[in-house]
């Protein structure tokens, strides 16, 4: 299984989506395939770490300091559980150049598969509280 994750890491494609928007009070959108090219299937379920740069996109005034206005969206429809993981999990926590974003497959892909995700960000009135660092484990 540590195959098929290093596979999917290294095929995340930032791209600019057709998809309409998932919610206008979201300023910022940035969307990204992730593909299957792996001889064998990845189960639904299968943990992504995926890097984000929060710290240009909070320097730049696109994104509350804490990360709080940051949501994953699954084909634009579905709002995805993630994780940012924090220093004491090996990662950078956020407003970081290299923010590890934490989350878990929608459905399985067999090879040749892909769809599309969205980091949405840029809304100042929205906020969601990070579970304590003992519930992170069990988003990855």
């Amino acid at each position: 299984m540590t195959k098929w994750l290093f596979t999917l890491i290294f095929v995340i494609i930032l791209s600019s989506s057709s998809l309409a928007y998932w919610d206008e009070g979201f300023a910022q959108r940035t969307c990204f395939n992730i593909t299957n090219t792996d001889d064998g299937s990845l189960p639904a379920g299968t943990s992504i770490n995926m890097q984000f740069d929060t710290a240009s996109q909070i320097l730049a005034g696109r994104m509350r300091s804490d990360c709080t206005d940051l949501r994953l969206i699954y084909n634009d429809v579905t709002p995805q559980s993630y994780a940012i993981a924090p220093e004491e999990f090996g990662g950078s926590g956020c407003n970081s150049a290299s923010t590890n974003i934490v989350f878990r497959l929608q459905h399985p892909y067999v090879s040749g598969t892909s769809s599309e995700y969205c980091l949405y960000y840029g809304n100042a009135s929205q906020s969601v509280t990070y579970p304590a660092s003992e519930d992170r484990k069990s988003v990855v």
